[in-house]
């Protein structure tokens, strides 16, 4: 059972410090991404919101995706530790344009 003492250890708490000017373009950059619960959840990091282990997850796989913009699909790193929590995983692009 959790308690008040130990729900910290369960919740990451950013300690990404930017200045307003560099987090106001992240912001807008990231904004022109479509749509995903990784691109919020990693907004919600760059304003010092605690994330979940699982939500810390969703949003590094938005990450290292480049915020989906080729859409979503599994990006077929396997050695990468975090894959198994991989949102769309097995998800196979059927079309290359």
């Amino acid at each position: 059972m959790l308690t008040s003492s130990n729900k910290s250890c369960i919740t990451v708490k950013s300690k990404y410090h930017l200045a307003n000017r560099d987090k106001k373009r992240l912001v807008k950059e990231w904004k022109r991404y479509p749509e995903s619960s990784g691109r919020t959840r990693y907004l919600h990091f760059l304003f010092g919101a605690k994330l979940t282990p699982k939500e810390a997850v969703l949003a590094k796989c938005a990450v290292c995706n480049s915020g989906y913009v080729d859409g979503r699909y599994d990006c077929g790193e396997a050695a990468c530790p975090l894959y198994q929590h991989m949102p769309y995983r097995g998800r196979v692009r059927t079309e290359w344009t």
